[in-house]
């Protein structure tokens, strides 16, 4: 279906239905004035609350009309320049579900999104990247996890989960620093690492056993190092805040 046919065939829905709480986006590639269009149809949609988005790219205005109503996006397998303008326009996210293409291009942009919003409604942000993509597109940079870890500790005054599956840190200090951003984070209370580039006896496991503190602790991080569920390492520790 063509974006134009597609974004003109939504009205019809307001008179049919007007308590959408769902809406599905697949494989729409829209410029800006389709956007625009597509986001002011939406906003009709009052009880729309979850967003769920795949094989899509948008392109949003410079300040997109907002869709105050919704707290819940999926999205997967968007271009990177989607991102910023999608997540800027969804002030009262309570949680995320992101499978990203690449970790070093995407990352950035959802961080800058979520920066406009302040992400002050954020409760749960879980970003994946599929084990099928190549290395280079799973692996982050240092500074895109310390990006990740500002956005957490300046931002989301409310998060309790924090959830990296596939995201491969090219060096596990990032993770030692991202972890020490959660701990300035009072309301987070899980982060899981699955596949994230950690290694047993390596700098996070270290920094992880140095505060484990079972059981005056009240935040759990769970470690897989290599997938397997049974050889999950849980470390019980202590906010900084």
């Amino acid at each position: 279906m063509s974006a134009s046919l597609y974004v003109e065939q939504i009205p019809m829905y307001l008179d049919s239905d007007k308590n959408i709480k769902i809406w599905t986006i697949k494989d729409c590639q829209l410029s800006t004035e389709m956007t625009v269009k597509l986001w002011s149809c939406l906003r009709s949609f009052t009880s729309l609350k979850h967003l769920s988005i795949s094989d899509s790219s948008f392109s949003f205005p410079s300040s997109p009309s907002e869709l105050p109503s919704v707290t819940k996006l999926s999205a997967e397998r968007l271009t990177s320049q989607s991102y910023t303008g999608l997540l800027s326009s969804l002030p009262r996210l309570r949680a995320i579900d992101i499978t990203i293409d690449d970790a070093e291009r995407d990352i950035p942009q959802i961080n800058a999104g979520l920066r406009r919003t302040r992400g002050q409604h954020l409760k749960h942000i879980r970003l994946k990247a599929l084990s099928s993509l190549p290395s280079e597109k799973k692996s982050a940079s240092r500074e895109t996890m310390r990006g990740l870890g500002l956005l957490i500790e300046e931002q989301t005054k409310n998060l309790q989960r924090l959830h990296l599956a596939g995201v491969e840190s090219l060096d596990e200090e990032s993770l030692v620093d991202l972890i020490e951003c959660c701990r300035r984070v009072k309301t987070v209370s899980d982060v899981w690492f699955y596949l994230c580039g950690t290694k047993k006896g390596g700098k996070l496991e270290s920094h992880l056993k140095g505060l484990h503190t079972s059981p005056r602790g009240d935040l759990n991080v769970h470690v897989y190092h290599d997938g397997n569920f049974q050889d999950d390492k849980s470390y019980i520790i202590t906010h900084t805040r």
